[in-house]
This record gives C-alpha cells, sequence and structure tokens, in this order.
C-alpha cells in the first residue's frame, strides 16, 4: 500500500464549524495573527499572505452544537512555525492579551504552547528544530520560563508569516480499533513504531488518535455538529489516489472521484470529511 510521506501527500488546511462566527474571527486574526485572506458565504478562510496558503477554515453554524459525550472529535490541530524567533513574538502576545495557556514546553530542540479558541477548541503552536533533534538529547523538557519572554520579546502585534504550516493533528474516536483500520487500511496511513495509535501525515507530523466518550447523534445530522468538518490533503502521486479508491471499493465505503482522478473525498467512521486533491489550488 502506498503510505503518505513528503512526496505524496501534505496537509493544506482544516475546517471548523462554529457558532460564535465573529468573535472566532477576532480570536484567530486579532490574537493568534492569521491574516483573513477573504469571507465568501458563511465562510472565513484564513492563511498567510504566501500563495495557496489558506490553514484554517471557518464555517458559520449558527444552530450547531456539540457533539453529544465528554469530548470533541477535535483533540487539537497545531501550526508549525520555522523560526524560533517568531515562536517567541507569538507567544509574547499571548502573554500580552493574557490568553490562558494550558501547556508549555520546550528543550534544546523545539518549543510549544497550548491554547484555547473561543468555542473549546484546543490549538498548539510549536516550533521544531529537525536537525538538532538528530544530532542532541532532546527527551527532557521544562517549561517556558515567561518572564524571561516578556522581558527579552517586547509587544508587537504581528501577523502569522508565509512559512507557517499546519502540524500535528490528533482526534477524539469513539471506536478506536475502526479508526484505525480506516486511516491505516484504507488511507495508507502509517503507524509510527513507538505508537499503534499515531501515524505518519507529513513531514515531522503526526497524526494521532486517542479513545473519548463521544456519541455522535446521527439523527441530528452532521452539519451542524461543531468542530471539525474537513481536512484537505494535496496529493502529488496519482496511485496514491487510485489505491485509496481501491481500498474503498473492496470494503463497499461510499466516497467520490471526480473523472480526471484529480479528486477523491470519503467520510471516516467519525463523520469527518476527508479532501484528497492532485494539483492543489486554493479553495
Amino acid at each position: 500500500m502506498n503510505s503518505f510521506s513528503t512526496q505524496t501527500a501534505k496537509l493544506q488546511n482544516i475546517a471548523l464549524r462554529v457558532k460564535k462566527f465573529d468573535e472566532m474571527i477576532d480570536f484567530y486574526q486579532k490574537i493568534v495573527g492569521f491574516s483573513l485572506l477573504r469571507e465568501e458565504n458563511n465562510l472565513a478562510i484564513f492563511g498567510t499572505k504566501s500563495p495557496y496558503d489558506e490553514l484554517l477554515i471557518l464555517e458559520d453554524t449558527p444552530m450547531g452544537t456539540v457533539d453529544r459525550g465528554h469530548a470533541k472529535k477535535l483533540a487539537r490541530f497545531s501550526l508549525r512555525i520555522t523560526s524560533k524567533e517568531e515562536f517567541y513574538k507569538i507567544l509574547r502576545q499571548m502573554l500580552h492579551f493574557n490568553i490562558p495557556l494550558l501547556e508549555t514546553k520546550e528543550n534544546k530542540c523545539s518549543q510549544a504552547f497550548m491554547i484555547e479558541d473561543p468555542e473549546g477548541n484546543h490549538l498548539a503552536i510549536y516550533h521544531f528544530d529537525p536537525v538538532l533533534w538528530k544530532s542532541g538529547d532532546c527527551r527532557e523538557f521544562r517549561p517556558i520560563d515567561l518572564t524571561f519572554v516578556k522581558k527579552r520579546y517586547p509587544f508587537g502585534h504581528g501577523k502569522l508569516m508565509g512559512d507557517v504550516s499546519l502540524g500535528q493533528l490528533h482526534l477524539n474516536v469513539q471506536d478506536l480499533e475502526a479508526s484505525r483500520f480506516f486511516y491505516h487500511e484504507l488511507l495508507g496511513m502509517n503507524p509510527e513504531e513507538e505508537g499503534r495509535h499515531l501515524f505518519s501525515l507529513d513531514l515531522e507530523k503526526r497524526f494521532g488518535l486517542k479513545v473519548a466518550d463521544i456519541q455522535v447523534d446521527e439523527a441530528m445530522g452532521a452539519w451542524e455538529n461543531l468542530g471539525i468538518d474537513f481536512a484537505t490533503l494535496a496529493v502529488t502521486d496519482r496511485k496514491v489516489l487510485e489505491k485509496i479508491a481501491q481500498n474503498l471499493n473492496k470494503f463497499e465505503i461510499e466516497f467520490f472521484m471526480d473523472k480526471k482522478q484529480k479528486i477523491l473525498t470519503v467520510y471516516d467512521p467519525n463523520g469527518i470529511e476527508w479532501w484528497f486533491m492532485r494539483d492543489y489550488k486554493r479553495l
């Protein structure tokens, strides 16, 4: 089976259904630093100012409700910042606006913090140096010294730079084995050696699963569930889409593929729609 790698798939964007549409726009634009690229109908599309850079889509869902249970389907999503200096400037911005930090940690190879948006979606922002990771011991983490960050980095409300990308994506699932089978056996995501519920999604990125008490009410309709709606992956190899289509046909799972075999969409066992697109362009 074709597995995903840097050459075959790249996580381009995710879409969230939200109820507090205006408040969420303000949060991601003014606090996190996204550029609001455009608004279309009930969508707000965020990214940076580089070409083909849509990273986050908010869908206005005023009648939406949270899935029944104790957790959302989206455990967290993350942004990778390639510059260590920019990472600390973004963290300084969080401190200026008094945004609660759910977690901070760093070592000599990486730095990360986690926040929660106005609708309870968890966002992790991190910097990671792969060269240092390979050359040194980067296992020991410590909390980030916030006092040092305040002294070293003066507040300056800035925008996310063009080299920001989506990083790790983690989901809460009701049926772990069904989800694992779908992502691995049908979509071709390879499990990582150190964790059977962690999959390789992109270079130095992970797609993780964990069991949570979630009971999706099918009668309510998927479009009314707040939280993650779909994820888009850019695929460069046509054979990947062909193999996914073969797997889905084998198990009689409904999906859509256009005649030119450039787009394939399918719903996973958790009601999340996955878009696989060759020759990815702006939505």
